[in-house]
Parts: C-alpha cells; sequence; structure tokens
C-alpha cells in the first residue's frame, strides 16, 4: 500500500523516555516487542524495559539481541523503570522474545515490506544536534548526512508514507511524548538510507511455562561487552 501507519491499527505499544539514561537499545528493543506482543495476542504489550536493560546494561543492539534472545520477560507495572535503581518484579512471566532477526544493511525495500507485513522494524541510525529538536505535526526529521560528528541512536519504525518527492519513513523514539508529533517523526527515505546503521525483526510469543524472568538478587548473565556503570548502580 502507499501508506502504512501501525498507530492507526492500534498495534504500538506506549512512547517511552529514556530520560538522561543511553539506554536507546533497551527502550527501542522494548517497543519493538510491544509491537510484536499484538500480533501474537492483538493489543500491543507494555514489557519492562528495567529488565531488558538489567540482563546486559551496554549500549549496543548486539548486546541487547544476545541478552534477551530466548527470555521471558514482564511487564512495566510488575517491574516499573527508574534510572537509579532497580524495581521490584513478581514472577509472572508476559511475554517471551523467540526470535531477533538481522535484516540485510541498507535494505529500505526489505523494511519497507516488512513495515506493509504488520511487523515494526527495530533499527539504530546516526542522529546529530539537529535530530533532537524536531518537533510539530507532522514533525520531519531534517536532510542531511549525520555520519560524521553524530552518534548511534536505536529506534523503531512503524509505517511509512509515498509522496511524489519519495517514501517517508514513520519513527516512534524513546524521548517522550515532546519529541516530534507525540514522540513519532517522519524521515525521508534518502537520510535513513544515508545513516542507516543496523535493522532487526523482532519475534515474541507468550508462554505458559518455561523460564522465569529474574528476580531482584538473582544473578543476571554477563553482558557481551563489558558495562561501565558508575559506582552502586550496577
Amino acid at each position: 500500500p502507499a501508506s502504512v501507519d501501525h498507530r492507526s491499527a492500534g498495534t504500538e505499544g506506549p512512547v517511552r523516555n529514556q530520560g538522561p539514561v543511553g539506554a536507546c537499545t533497551g527502550f527501542s528493543l522494548s517497543t519493538a516487542i510491544d509491537h510484536a506482543m499484538a500480533t501474537s495476542t492483538g493489543s500491543p504489550g507494555n514489557v519492562s524495559v528495567m529488565q531488558v536493560w538489567a540482563r546486559y546494561h551496554y549500549p549496543t543492539m548486539q548486546d541487547a539481541v544476545s541478552a534477551n534472545k530466548g527470555r521471558s520477560l514482564n511487564s512495566e507495572r510488575a517491574w516499573p523503570y527508574d534510572s537509579g535503581k532497580l524495581g521490584q518484579v513478581d514472577a509472572t512471566q508476559s511475554v517471551k522474545v523467540t526470535n531477533i532477526t538481522r535484516l540485510p544493511d541498507g535494505d529500505l525495500a526489505e523494511i519497507k515490506g516488512t513495515l506493509a507485513k504488520g511487523q515494526d522494524v527495530w533499527f539504530a541510525m546516526w542522529v546529530d544536534d539537529s535530530f533532537q529538536s524536531v518537533k510539530g505535526s507532522p514533525a520531519v526529521v531534517p536532510d542531511g548526512d549525520f555520519r560524521a560528528g553524530g552518534s548511534g541512536h536505536a529506534m523503531v519504525l512503524s509505517g511509512y508514507k509515498t509522496q511524489n518527492n519519495g517514501t517517508y519513513f514513520l519513527i516512534h523514539n524513546s524521548w517522550g511524548t515532546k519529541w516530534g508529533d507525540g514522540g513519532y517523526a517522519w524521515i525521508h527515505e534518502k537520510t535513513l538510507a544515508t545513516n542507516l546503521r543496523y535493522s532487526y525483526l523482532v519475534d515474541v510469543s507468550t508462554p505458559s511455562g518455561g523460564d522465569k524472568p529474574n528476580k531482584p538478587g538473582e544473578p543476571i548473565p554477563p553482558a557481551a561487552s563489558p558495562g561501565d556503570c558508575p559506582p552502586g548502580m550496577v
């Protein structure tokens, strides 16, 4: 179709706000899981970002994949996000991450086809200071090459629209509802292609048994890379 917007389909989870913590990989992966739950249950989830992030606490998508693939997650209510400490969690399961598949690098046609089939795409791109000031309705990311002097940021793509000057993709960010248009913004295909780093599909199931989520005090498997946590903040 010429236009796809998962917001109108009611399959997008909440717009989160990561605040000052550089945990965009955990926030965006949680957003992708929320949407994937809608495919399995009929309504989007609201999984615990704290639990996703606590399993690896290192800002790369690859570490987020290896730490959470095949693992179960609780809801945000059971394990609420707190940038200063771990929350409490019960033993109930809400969702299990069954697979995370990397898409071919730079293949926007594959991304567009995935969105058309009803799936969100978890991705990372280069961003710069201009990206932080995106606002308005509709909100549009300024065109440009952000690789020089920019930094990597993980988000979710949740739609697209085809116009006379090309295709625009819909970003679901984790910088709160004051960014963009209620937490969302459009980006032109050329700008996305220039700054795109990685893209993944996230699949989940709602298990009735199997492994249980970590509780406070239980050991968490080490991350694939060492994290630089401040003292007392592990």
